[in-house]
């Protein structure tokens, strides 16, 4: 029994390691598309090409971990404003 049990931690634990995610250049590839998008959808927020400068400066500064952090927030940013602009399509002013 017990070495049913280690050998199920030990697969979920293998299981576990492949699992990093994508790397930084592809989040900022993939924001870089999300905002082309958004921009020919006349949808993109102001500061999201800001957040990719400064996910730049961190990279080139070292420190990975908030230039990661600044890239996933400028992708979030260009696929939130695709889908406003989804949402808000055909959007008019209501008077009362």
């Amino acid at each position: 029994m017990k070495k049913v049990i280690i050998f199920a931690a030990l697969l979920a634990l293998s299981a576990c390691a492949g699992t990093e995610g994508p790397s930084y250049d592809e989040v900022v590839a993939q924001a870089k598309k999300e905002m082309k998008v958004a921009k020919s959808m006349d949808a993109l927020w102001a500061h999201t090409g800001m957040y990719l400068k400064k996910a730049d400066k961190a990279k080139q500064a070292g420190d990975d971990a908030k230039a990661m952090k600044l890239a996933k927030k400028a992708l979030k940013q260009a696929q939130l404003a695709q889908a406003q602009s989804i949402d808000e399509k055909g959007a008019a002013p209501y008077y009362k």
